[in-house]
């Protein structure tokens, strides 16, 4: 397989990756417009787990694809400056995009005081560790 080929499968998986975690926090969004009870808690708990790992498998997507465009870049005549810089610039937009969403669910309404601080918690952990601790 080619250096060319290979970028390309990556940067197919980085964007179904992201395709998909965003659609679970759209569909999430368009469920719950807050934490209002102990079922919309638990889904949001759900959410994050599962994005906070997808969030590490789009890591080793990013990094791996990046290593290889390097690679591409150094030893084949196929991949340009140009190619690389185009799929990285849709991935930053991409991922500009989905914190921006991600941000959305981060603020949702909790009127009740415990589950509150257990949001912010999980929120904390969303946004700072790599792993759930929740």
């Amino acid at each position: 397989m080619d250096v060319v080929t290979i970028l390309n499968l990556l940067f197919a998986a980085i964007m179904i990756n992201f395709i998909y975690s965003l659609w679970g926090v759209k569909k999430f969004l368009s469920k719950f417009s807050a934490i209002e009870d102990y079922y919309s808690f638990e889904e949001f708990k759900t959410l994050a787990r599962k994005n906070m790992y997808m969030a590490l498998i789009q890591m080793i997507l990013l990094i791996t694809f990046n290593i290889v465009a390097i690679y591409g870049l150094l030893f084949s005549e196929f991949v340009t400056l140009i190619y690389v810089l185009t799929f990285d610039l849709i991935i930053f937009l991409a991922g500009y995009y989905g914190k921006f969403i991600e941000n959305r669910i981060m603020g949702l309404e909790v009127p009740e005081k415990i589950m509150k601080e257990e949001y912010d918690r999980i929120c904390a952990s969303w946004k700072s560790k790599p792993f759930p601790d929740f």
